[in-house]
């Protein structure tokens, strides 16, 4: 029986957040990587949580959950790799950011309803600002925003489908900075689903702010 599980990309090095370890900030009592696994291991449509890090306070911090942890790769592409690598081939598996912790509890169903289909999928919310296109400091052109979309995480698609589509991207030497890109790229079609404006991913000093919660929506 296929199942649903969660990848948490924790492997990160936190270079434009200024010295601090994005994943170990404190929010809701318990540091950003802690809430975020806690928030799947909460679901019962996950059958496993597994977190994919480099770092060792990272964890010793999710040592007492029910979890498996996978070291992390030089980028992005290759720790998720590595991270398949450890799956069933027939898993639907959603891979989220370790330092996104304000996904709602509500756009985390949309997720799960859409790998309960095993349609391939990323969160996103529209573009609401003016788009300009930009060339050697002179704007070329304005495009239509109601065309773009602003990816989030979760993303989730088939296991070996995404194992394949990453394999294509390292042979033709390409690295992609989401999971749906590698699968755009093989032909797949990705289903948008509808995310959180607050689903922010904390990546220089001044995200700390959305922490305190004043800021999250």
């Amino acid at each position: 029986m296929s199942r649903i599980v969660a990848l948490i990309m924790a492997a990160g090095a936190s270079h434009r957040m200024g010295g601090h370890n994005k994943l170990l900030l404190a929010y809701q009592g318990k540091t950003v990587v802690e809430h975020v696994v806690d928030q799947f291991l909460s679901r019962q449509e996950i059958a496993e949580v597994v977190v994919v890090t480099s770092h060792d306070e990272v964890i010793d911090r999710l040592k007492h959950r029910r979890i498996r942890s996978v070291a992390g790769g030089s980028v992005r592409q290759d720790s998720v790799y590595r991270g398949l690598s450890v799956l069933r081939p027939d898993d639907f598996v959603l891979i989220h950011d370790g330092a996104r912790p304000f996904l709602s509890a509500e756009a985390l169903s949309r997720a799960l309803h859409a790998a309960e289909k095993r349609q391939p999928f990323i969160l996103a919310v529209p573009v609401t600002d003016t788009l300009k296109q930009v060339s050697q400091g002179v704007v070329i052109a304005t495009p239509d925003r109601s065309l773009y979309w602003a990816a989030q995480t979760p993303q989730g698609a088939v296991v070996s489908d995404l194992l394949a589509a990453y394999e294509t991207a390292f042979n033709d030497g390409i690295v992609l900075t989401d999971d749906a890109s590698a699968l755009e790229r093989a032909g797949y079609q990705v289903t948008i689903i509808e995310g959180d404006p607050g689903n922010h991913k904390l990546t220089t000093p001044e995200d700390m702010r959305y922490l305190c919660g004043s800021d999250k929506g």
